[in-house]
């Protein structure tokens, strides 16, 4: 029996991103014997889709909401090549809004939350004609050290955006589970991986770290989990296994500023075992709107954390959001403010994306504020959310972008890029504007 998992993806910028979705669960499905090809529709068009998957038995599409027209495309191309396939659907997009998958009758299963046992005993039934019901729950896997390490030959080389890293570069996972209950994002992962903190082992974690080494040359690596400092007993095993082993590599984390504070004493021991670089959420200078993303952070926070990182001499990259109906010029000026007033060595802007899950999506659904409350729209700056001035917006992301990144030297080439960004999507918002209005006059 031939079986596929695809990655459904074609609009990221990190194609060269390994997908740990996909890579575990055809990591459990090869523990268990069992062969799965990845196919990836990056570098894949229409055509030659078509034309290799109609020789498979059983496929998995992973799909994030973004992704959602292409993987309906991929599986109705699926189907029409071959009748009897067995199609499987999982990943964040069905696991919160599982209901536009369970009616398309093209698609077999639906599973929501974690995938690996899912997808195998989805495979045994389909070898032992056995029915399964199409909403399945995935069961979780409570020891992670016992997917042991994916196989990252079947994905391209990985990369990195960031120059400050030597290459080759990877990415690790540890573990499963933010604690945290930011209202922009949850409770979609809590609903993809529950509530309890799952983590690999440190040793399990240096071991792999030492196996990339060996094997593929490994220089530097990123920590993508989205809080790794929540779990200080973790960090502290995990610098004395690195230290143990003489294992040391540049590496980047994701940390709140909270826990940057409340370890900081460990920032410094990290920075000895490698820690050059973290991405830190802001996400606003405003009290008003941390508190409206249930943050549970102020601003002297944050300002607290940049001051320990510069001290520690490690960079920061430094995530800002607008577009929310709540938010104000004055509270865009605090961003502002806080951006001027901070030493953040790249700067990240984005207006806010009303994914399906979050608790402020499902907010400005019900209130009916989504111009598009069944599918949303990825484009960063198209208008989502009724009531925003989505001009002012974009101009904030271009001066500040424009002002601020790369305040010590001189780019003129990314600040005329920048410039071309804001005539495109001021054309790009005016564009939307006429078409709405004109569907809606019909």
């Amino acid at each position: 029996m031939k079986i596929a998992i695809v990655n459904t993806n074609k609009i990221s910028p990190f194609k060269h991103d390994v997908h740990f979705g996909i890579a575990y669960i055809i990591q459990y499905a090869n523990l268990h014997s069992e062969k799965v090809d990845y196919l990836d529709l990056n570098i894949v068009n229409w055509n030659k889709f078509g034309k290799i998957i109609e020789d498979y038995d059983l496929v998995g599409y992973s799909i994030l909401s973004h992704d959602y027209y292409d993987a309906i495309k991929a599986i109705s191309i699926n189907r029409k090549v071959n009748s009897d396939v067995t199609i499987v659907v999982g990943g964040i997009d069905p696991s919160t809004d599982s209901d536009k998958y369970m009616k398309n009758l093209d698609i077999d299963h639906v599973v929501t939350g974690e995938g690996e046992i899912s997808f195998f005993e989805i495979i045994q039934a389909k070898k032992e004609n056995k029915k399964l019901e199409k909403l399945i729950l995935g069961e979780r896997i409570e020891n992670l050290d016992e997917l042991n390490f994916i196989n990252r030959d079947i994905f391209p080389k990985e990369e990195t955006l960031d120059p400050y890293f030597s290459k080759p570069t990877f990415g690790i996972l540890v573990g499963r589970v933010c604690l945290y209950n930011c209202k922009f994002c949850q409770p979609a992962p809590k609903i993809m991986f529950g509530t309890k903190l799952r983590v690999r082992s440190p040793e399990h974690v240096v071991k792999e770290l030492i196996y990339l080494k060996g094997k593929y040359g490994l220089e530097s690596y990123q920590i993508y989990d989205d809080n790794i400092l929540q779990n200080r007993n973790w960090i502290i095993k995990f610098i004395e296994c690195c230290k143990s082993t003489n294992f040391k590599a540049k590496f980047m984390i994701r940390g709140r500023s909270d826990n940057i504070i409340r370890h900081k004493n460990l920032i410094g021991e990290l920075y000895e075992i490698g820690l050059r670089e973290v991405f830190v959420g802001f996400e606003s200078g405003s009290d008003k709107m941390l508190k409206l993303f249930n943050k549970k952070l102020l601003v002297e926070q944050n300002e607290e954390a940049s001051k320990i990182l510069n001290k520690m001499q490690i960079r920061i990259v430094g995530s800002f959001m607008f577009g929310f109906p709540q938010e104000t010029k004055y509270d865009m000026k605090l961003t502002e403010e806080f951006v001027k007033n901070s030493e953040i060595d790249y700067l990240i802007f984005n207006s806010f994306i009303p994914f399906p899950g979050a608790y402020l999506s499902k907010e400005y659904k019900e209130k009916g504020l989504l111009y598009n409350p069944e599918n949303v729209d990825v484009s960063l700056y198209k208008p989502k959310i009724k009531g925003i001035n989505y001009y002012r917006v974009v101009w904030m992301i271009f001066k500040l972008n424009f002002k601020y990144q790369f305040k010590n030297q001189i780019q003129f080439k990314y600040k005329f890029n920048q410039l071309l960004t804001l005539i495109y999507h001021f054309l790009g918002i005016t564009l939307f504007y006429i078409q709405y209005f004109f569907k809606n006059m019909i």
